[in-house]
């Protein structure tokens, strides 16, 4: 599923390269939601919604702001 994945976005990355960006963003979502998942915060939603928004909007638009 991974290697499908990763070639799926290499070679649509090529023609729309946001795909790489949404792909980026989703993988970096993930990561955070596993992260406090396994902090066993994940029903703080205080702590997690704004992390969450943060890890979607810098890979999207941050290439440049910071």
């Amino acid at each position: 599923m991974g290697v499908t994945l990763a070639v799926a976005v290499f070679v649509a990355g090529h023609f729309y390269p946001m795909v790489i960006n949404v792909a980026i963003a989703a993988v970096c979502v993930v990561a955070v939601y596993e992260i406090f998942t396994a902090m066993g915060i994940s029903k703080q939603y205080v702590i997690i919604l704004p992390s969450l928004v943060f890890a979607v909007i810098m890979p999207l638009l941050g290439g440049g702001i910071i």
